[in-house]
Order: C-alpha cells, then sequence, then structure tokens
C-alpha cells in the first residue's frame, strides 16, 4: 500500500456546533490544496452516444418514442415523460434508444445521462434501486454523502433533476422494482428505459420491440457484407431478425472475404457463395439441435442468438477464441488500457504451417503474406480488432471504451477456451491500481478530485467486481490495494454500515495476518473515521486509540509524524463528540506541535479549529473565537475554501453563544454559501443547522425552522446521528421561542398546551440519541431544555423527581469540565429542589 499522508476534508462537525474539519489518512501526493476549485464540478453530462454506424430500420418506432417523450420537454403532463422498450435479447433495445436518443437531443440540453442498471447480469453486477437514484444524483452532486433510504434517495433524485431538461437511458432493467422509483420526474425530463421483460410504470409508454422486418433484416445484412444480397432472406431469417446475430453473421462473412479467407478459412476450399451457402446450412441445421437438448445451451432463452454465437465462434481461430473468453470477465465498457492489462495472448498456441490455415488478421495493403511458413503471432489489438469487425464487440468512439454485449459476454464465458486463467486476477489487479489512483486524484484536489470522482463512478462496476474476486479468491495483497480507496472516495460511495465497514474490517484482519503495521494503522484510523461520522464516538476513539498505539510501536515514528498527527486530530475530534473537552485539548496542542514543527499548515488549521471546538464547550467562547480566527486566516493564505467554511460556521456560532447575532448570521451565510458550492451535503447540514441557531437568536423562527428541518433531512439521509441530535434540541430551543412569541400575543392555553408538546418530543428524542451514542453534553444539554420544558407544562402527572435528576445531569456535566456556568445552573437546580419540597443530593 501506498504511504499516506493526512488530508484535511469537509467532515461533520462536533457537539451542534459549527462543522470540524476532520482527519484521515490517505495517499501521499503532490502538495496541493485538497478541496475543490471554483471550477464547476461538473459540467453538463453529455454521455449518449450516437447509435451503432449501421443502425437500420425502427422509423415507425422512433417516431412513437420521440413523440411520447417529447411531450417532457413540452410540459405535456404532470411532469417529466417515461417510455419502455421492451424485447428479447439482441433485438436491438439499447441501440433503438441510442438513435432516440439522438433525436430527442435538441430538447434536452442539459444533460443526457446513461444509467446502467446490468439487470441482465447476475445478482452481484445488477444495480439496486438506491445505487440507480445514488448514481444519478451523484452525477450532479459528486461529493453528495448519500443514505440508503429510498424514500429520501428519491427526494433527493428529483431534487437534482428539477429545473434542467434532462434526458435519462436506464439501459437493460431487471424488474419494476429497480425502476419505479426513477419516476415521477420533474417537468421537462425525461426517462428512456430498456429491458427484456414487460415493465408496467404508470403514466410510460410501453414499446413492445418485435424482430425486424424483413426488409430491413435483408438491408441491414447487405450494407454489412454485400456480397450476401442472393442469401440475405434465408440467413435473416435463421438469424431471427436479431440484429445482434444479423451484424456478427455478416460481420463473419464480411471479415472472411475481405481477407481472402475463402478458399482456405472458415470452410476449406469453397467458393465466396459456397462459404455463404455452408453458413447458412450450419445456422439451419444447428438451431433444432439446440433446442432439442443435443447441445447444452449457455443462453436456453436466445437460440436465435446463441445458433449464431456457437456457429461464428467455431470459425474464429484459437487465439481468438481465447481473445474472447477473456474479455467476458468484464461486466461494463472498458478502454484500451485496461484491455491491454487483462487480456494475454502470449501462451496460446498456434496451429503449424500444415494445420487448417486460420483467418488471417489485417486488412487491405497491411494484410499478412499468405506464406507457409509460421505467422507472427498477432498482437491483441489486432486479435481485438477482428473481433470488432466481427461485430462480437462494439467500440465506442465518442468515449472511447469498447464493449461486449451481454449474451456474447454469457455465451464466451460459458466457453472452455479462455487460454489462460490468469485473466480473473490480472482484471482485478487492474482495478485495484484504478482504485488507488482515484484515491490520489481525490487527494489532489482542485478539478482532479472531481475527475477522481468521474472515474470511480465509471469504473466502480468493475472495482466492484476485482474487489469482490480478491476476497473470494483471498489475495490478501490485492484487498489492502483496495482498501486504499476507503479513506476518501470510499466514505462518499460506499453504505458505511453495510458496505464500507465490512470491507475495511476484512482489510484490517489482512493487515494483520501479513503483520503489515502500516496498513493497519491506516486501517484502524478509516474505521474509527467511519464510526465518528456515524456518531459512534465511542467506538471511534478505541479505534484511534489503537491506530496510534500500532504506528507508534511500528519503527521510525519520526518519518511517520504526519500520519500521527492526522490520527490524533481524529481522536480529538471524537473525544468532543463523547461531549470530552479537556481530553480533546490535550490532543488537539500535540496535534498542533506536530504541525509547527514540520511546517504544516494544513494540520495546524485543524488543530486550531478543535482547540475552537473544545474551548466553545468549555463556555470560554471569545478564547475559542481566536482559535476560529487563526484558522480562518491559514485557510484564506492558502485558498483553503473548505477548511474557510467550516472556520466561518464554527465563528457564526460562537457568535450566536455570545448574542452577536448580526456577525452571527453573516459568518453562518458565508459558510452554508461555500458548503453548497462545494457540494458536501454531510457539511452541508451542518452549516443549515448553525445558520438556523443564527436565525433564531434574530428572531426569526420561520426561516430558523426551514435551515433546521433541512439541516434535519441530510442527518438522516447520512446516517450521521450526532447531527440529527443536534439539530433537534435546535428545533426543541426554536419551538421554545416561538411559544414565548405567541406567549406575548395570546391568550390561548390549549394551542400553548400542544407546543409544549412538541417541544418535549423533539427534546425526549434529542436526549434518547445522545445518550444512546454516548454524547454526555447532547445529553446534559438536551436533558437540561427537557426538564425546563416539562415543569413549564406541570400538570397532574409532572414527575418532578425526574426533572431535577435531568437538571442535576447538566450541573455535574459543567463542574466536571469546569463550565462557569456550573455555579448559576447549581443554584438553579436547588431552587427547583426548594420548590418541590425535594431534599438536596445525597
Amino acid at each position: 500500500m501506498n504511504e499516506k499522508s493526512d488530508q484535511m476534508t469537509p467532515k461533520p462537525a462536533t457537539d451542534g456546533q459549527p462543522g470540524q474539519p476532520d482527519e484521515t489518512v490517505g495517499t501521499a501526493l503532490p502538495d496541493k490544496v485538497d478541496e475543490a476549485s471554483e471550477a464547476s464540478e461538473s459540467g453538463p453530462l453529455h454521455q449518449l452516444r450516437p447509435p451503432i454506424e449501421d443502425f437500420v430500420g425502427r422509423e415507425d418506432a422512433i417516431e412513437r418514442l420521440v413523440g411520447a417523450l417529447s411531450q417532457a420537454e413540452q410540459g405535456g403532463g404532470e411532469g417529466g415523460s417515461a417510455v419502455v422498450i421492451c424485447g428479447a435479447g439482441g433485438i436491438g433495445k439499447t441501440e433503438l434508444a441510442y438513435a432516440v436518443a439522438q433525436r430527442l437531443l435538441p430538447q434536452f440540453p442539459d444533460d443526457q445521462f446513461l444509467l446502467e442498471l446490468y439487470g441482465s447480469g447476475n445478482e452481484n453486477e445488477t444495480l439496486s434501486p438506491e445505487r440507480a437514484l445514488q448514481q444519478v444524483i451523484h452525477a450532479f452532486e459528486p461529493q453528495a454523502q448519500l443514505s440508503g433510504n429510498l424514500d429520501r434517495l428519491q427526494r433527493r433524485y428529483r431534487a437534482a433533476l428539477q429545473g434542467r431538461r434532462v434526458l435519462i437511458l436506464a439501459d437493460d432493467a431487471r424488474d419494476v422494482a429497480q425502476v419505479e422509483r426513477l419516476t415521477p420526474l420533474p417537468e421537462g425530463c425525461a426517462l428512456l428505459i430498456t429491458t427484456r421483460h414487460p415493465i408496467a410504470l404508470p403514466g410510460a409508454f410501453l414499446e413492445n420491440l418485435e424482430q425486424m422486418s424483413m426488409a430491413e433484416a435483408a438491408h441491414l445484412l447487405v450494407s454489412l457484407c454485400p456480397r450476401l444480397e442472393a442469401a440475405a432472406p434465408r440467413l435473416a431469417e435463421a438469424c431471427g431478425r436479431l440484429p445482434l446475430a444479423l451484424r456478427v453473421s455478416a460481420g463473419m462473412l464480411s471479415v472472411s472475404e475481405m481477407e481472402g479467407t475463402a478458399e482456405e478459412g472458415m470452410g476449406g476450399t469453397e467458393t465466396g457463395a459456397d462459404e455463404v451457402e455452408a453458413y447458412v446450412r450450419d445456422l439451419e441445421a444447428r438451431r433444432p439441435q439446440l433446442e432439442a437438448g443435443e447441445e447444452h445451451p449457455t443462453l436456453p432463452h436466445d437460440p436465435e442468438v446463441e445458433t449464431v454465437l456457437r456457429v461464428s465462434y467455431e470459425r474464429l481461430s484459437l487465439i481468438e477464441q481465447a481473445a474472447l473468453g477473456q474479455l467476458s470477465i468484464f461486466p461494463s465498457g472498458f478502454d484500451l488500457d485496461a484491455l491491454n492489462a487483462v487480456v494475454n495472448l502470449r501462451n496460446i498456441k498456434q496451429p503449424t504451417p500444415s494445420a487448417k490455415k486460420e483467418p488471417l488478421q489485417g486488412t487491405g495493403d497491411n494484410r499478412p503474406s499468405r506464406s507457409r511458413g509460421r505467422a507472427a503471432p498477432p498482437s491483441v489489438e489486432q486479435v481485438v480488432e477482428r473481433l470488432h469487425r466481427c461485430h462480437l464487440l462494439t467500440y465506442d468512439e465518442v468515449f472511447h471504451r469498447y464493449h461486449v454485449h451481454d449474451l456474447v459476454r454469457a455465451f464466451a464465458a460459458g466457453q472452455a477456451n479462455s487460454g489462460d486463467e490468469g485473466h480473473a486476477q490480472r482484471y482485478a489487479k487492474h482495478y485495484a491500481e484504478i482504485a488507488t489512483e482515484v484515491e490520489q486524484m481525490y487527494q489532489m484536489g482542485d478539478e482532479y478530485l472531481f475527475e477522481g470522482l468521474r472515474t470511480f463512478d465509471r469504473e466502480r462496476v468493475h472495482i466492484d467486481a476485482g474487489w469482490d474476486w480478491a476476497r473470494h479468491h483471498q489475495d490478501d495483497e490485492l484487498i489492502l490495494k483496495y482498501a486504499n480507496v476507503l479513506s476518501f472516495t470510499g466514505v462518499l460511495r460506499y453504505h458505511l454500515q453495510d458496505a464500507y465497514i465490512p470491507r475495511a474490517e476484512e482489510a484490517l484482519a489482512v493487515a494483520r495476518k501479513l503483520r503489515r503495521r502500516d496498513n493497519e494503522s491506516h486501517i484502524l484510523n478509516d474505521l474509527g473515521y467511519a464510526w465518528n461520522i456515524l456518531g459512534e464516538a465511542r467506538k471511534a476513539v478505541d479505534f484511534f486509540v489503537q491506530a496510534l498505539r500500532v504506528l507508534r510501536t511500528s519503527g521510525n515514528l519520526k518519518r511517520k509524524q504526519k500520519k500521527e498527527g492526522a490520527i490524533i486530530s481524529n481522536l480529538a475530534h471524537a473525544y468532543l463528540r463523547l461531549g470530552e473537552p479537556k481530553k480533546s485539548i490535550e490532543q488537539s496542542r500535540l496535534r498542533l506541535e506536530i504541525a509547527l514543527a514540520a511546517n504544516d499548515w494544513r494540520g495546524e488549521g485543524i488543530a486550531l479549529n478543535n482547540l475552537g471546538l473544545a474551548y466553545t464547550d468549555l463556555g470560554r467562547v471569545r478564547q475559542a473565537l481566536d482559535y476560529y480566527q487563526k484558522s480562518l486566516d491559514l485557510s484564506r493564505k492558502y485558498g483553503e475554501r473548505n477548511g474557510e467554511g467550516t472556520d466561518l460556521g464554527n465563528m457564526g456560532r460562537a457568535y450566536v453563544y455570545l448574542g452577536e447575532v448580526d456577525k452571527a448570521l453573516e459568518c453562518c451565510e458565508q459558510a452554508l454559501a461555500i458548503k453548497w458550492e462545494l457540494g458536501n451535503s454531510r457539511d452541508e447540514g451542518y452549516a443549515l443547522s448553525f445558520l438556523g441557531a443564527a436565525c433564531a437568536a434574530s428572531g426569526d423562527v420561520q426561516r430558523a425552522l426551514e435551515h433546521q428541518q433541512q439541516a434535519l433531512d441530510i442527518a438522516h439521509e447520512v446516517a450521521d446521528r450526532w447531527l440529527e441530535a443536534a439539530v433537534l434540541n435546535d428545533i426543541g430551543e426554536t419551538f421554545l421561542l416561538r411559544g414565548s412569541q405567541n406567549d406575548q400575543g395570546s391568550q390561548n392555553d390549549q394551542g400553548n398546551q400542544g407546543d409544549l408538546d412538541a417541544t418535549i418530543e423533539v427534546f425526549e428524542r434529542a436526549l434518547a440519541i445522545a445518550q444512546d451514542i454516548g454524547d454526555q453534553r447532547g445529553a446534559a444539554l438536551s436533558g437540561w431544555n427537557l426538564a425546563q420544558t416539562l415543569e413549564r407544562r406541570g400538570g397532574a402527572d409532572l414527575d418532578m423527581g425526574r426533572v431535577i435528576a435531568l437538571m442535576q445531569q447538566q450541573v455535574d456535566y459543567e463542574e466536571a469540565i469546569g463550565h462557569p456556568e456550573a455555579q448559576l445552573h447549581a443554584e438553579q437546580v436547588a431552587q427547583v429542589r426548594e420548590q418541590a419540597g425535594v431534599g438536596g443530593q445525597e
């Protein structure tokens, strides 16, 4: 695993106070600012290529589909439009969808987005409904941290599309459950779905695609191979008039003709006409055998396509068969680098000169000599080019990606000849390197950060498949290499509890087995960070302490001081979430010392921010502001926008505590603008909560509640329980403020009672979460607020014992940390005890 260095990234805030830039450990890279530049996160998405060059026919279907989808652009109906193209495998659904999309590009100029659903693949490859929504959202909000909750994801999906004219092609849907959450769409948007199975979506237009007409099928054959004119009707019927089968058949015969192998290849000494006749007869004979079970089918639901693939495959050379078998490892599109990394043809035995002559590679003047000696083995590119001309794979000239049709892939994977069983390991190794590069790009910041995320999204199906291969085959080195992606990118793309943490735990076990102390420390830090942002600070502390212990006993600590500093910062942050500011200060001062010695301005800024948060918790807010200001000066000096937003948010919340409302509003509004610009939804949630508190302090209850509700929604979306508890407490305080405002202008006791009941409910929820996650400060604050609200409501069922216990909890906490308001609150508790006739503490 590459050496890693600490990194300042936008992370969750502590304590309902301002957002806290946390540290984690990541791959060492050039010294670049680790935040998004003011360049656009993602420009318009134009991901839909033109249809395949030889696309013919389907004019009636195109007109119907274009008409149905045009309703979205014209504002027809209550929202966007959706169509479903349903048909058998190889019938041409995807190319028809691309043809329709090309006709619609002027109507959807903002974005055209490809969503590959892999519904025909195996269970591991098929995109879940949650992943489908997340993929669209991430296309527009690359740094969004998203939950796995379908309802919240659907709302976020619709919000991302709102106000845009977007065309989405959802290709290869498995069933209605996979795509139903993609509708309804906002007005001006359209959804084009392809599927092999009928899908009934409310309001969607359904196009049941049939085989091509005989005229269209014959035209396609002749356009690809002119010598097929006489045989076109028979060949078209033998191919089931399915575009995939037609293209492969015409491609094989066209390549044979161009390479001059009609006499010796693909049938011995036939003339060109004899060769075509032999091919057609072979198809006509093999299909009944396949359907009768005389040959074991690879594609039981697609006999026409399988017959063509079998007959064509047998006419390939051994080396071409091997290449196609190795290419079947790719579940999605891939580039030339991946092709060269995975396909290995060096060990494939070629026939001797006396054996049946193989089809030759090359065309035109570059065609190899047909001498009787052993020909030089063709290159991978030459073999793949021939497979391309045989239409056994396609190449996208716009995005420079190869693609193997899923039926061709399934067939090739079912054949015995891949020539080299190591291709799966090479595939996994290649995409482990891609995962590492993605993490490096993310840490470089600026435009590299977004390019890294786009690369991960484009290659994710391969990265996940390679990672799964490494795990299944217990390839320990590869598991550790894939774990590189966990530090930053993985946090944004993997569900923390369902995917991120299990992968990290598995990598941790491998690191320990191999006695890789550096890897072990890194992964422990990653696990601590994951649990910390989930609100499980006690678990986080345990992992961070372990990470430090391992790092400090692994030798040459001076060389690893930056790594040590990163873990120390995370530990300081976790202590803040537990309500232990004194322990946090101890760690933050150590972090500051390390940063200053190393001339590390990023680490210095993080330490200063942590110190500000800790002193805010201690009630020493003016001192906290000094730390925030120093951190802000560093962020602005080095153009670090994430840090600037965090610093401003922290300062804004501090001004709220001091009652300096105008300064609080100014800082919080600037912080929200920066966090919104950078697109990290978790940070945006904290910034919204800070601005909500500032609005409440200004007396603007309605605006405060709007911001706080948005923050609460984000807390749910990203599963941040700490933020959820903090915002619930803020909402309760805003409810109390609204109640006091209402008291001044109304004598409606029943209405006030209802407000108090709602306030008690949110304080109860805040208290329960804070207690569950071990947040002493949050539990003390919510408990105090709940006690005062219960006492204010009164009633015959009022439990004064609980009221006093909750208030005393706040006093005990404040006395333990030396808070200046501890004495004042203790006197208030004594007064309540006296009024209730309850004795003092024992």
